[in-house]
């Protein structure tokens, strides 16, 4: 029997020990039910994906996460039963100006409206605007409506 306590309580502290040497790391998201991370395994990221990777270009002195929260309630990308990015969209306003693409780029800006379609292009442009007036071109940062797509984003 003291034989036996003895091989258990090595057997925990040889589990304790390997678990340090392999660096296992638990992130807190929920107390309830953590997430644990498998060594070198990377973190999701706000750049993540194909379209969300081109709003990171590091040239691009915004903040990501907060131009992809604006851009998601521009292109209104958790409406209709199609969620996700609307390269396509198109949007008539009410002073006889249209917004394109997925930043919803206005046409008062001089862009083409088929290339705006192209998300490499759009976000460009995008950028170019935000040069000019920050997030202040777009009626979802004024409106304080890009908040709520803030925190369904990854850091």
């Amino acid at each position: 029997m003291r034989n036996k306590r003895i091989y258990y309580i090595l057997l925990i502290f040889t589990f304790a020990f390997l678990l340090r040497q392999i660096d296992i790391t638990v992130e807190a998201r929920n107390p309830v039910n953590p997430i644990i991370l498998i060594p070198n395994e990377k973190p999701a990221s706000v750049c993540d994906g194909e379209i969300n990777s081109l709003f990171c270009n590091p040239d691009y002195k915004w903040d990501p996460k907060t131009m992809i929260a604006i851009c998601r309630g521009e292109d209104w990308f958790d409406k209709w039963d199609n969620k996700g990015w609307k390269p396509e969209l198109t949007h008539q306003n009410l002073d006889g100006t249209h917004d394109t693409g997925i930043c919803q780029i206005n046409s008062i800006h001089g862009f083409d409206d088929e290339k705006l379609k192209n998300p490499k292009y759009n976000i460009e442009a995008a950028y170019s605007v935000w040069e000019g007036s920050h997030y202040k071109a777009w009626a979802e940062f004024n409106n304080g409506d890009y908040l709520r797509h803030l925190k369904g984003l990854p850091l």
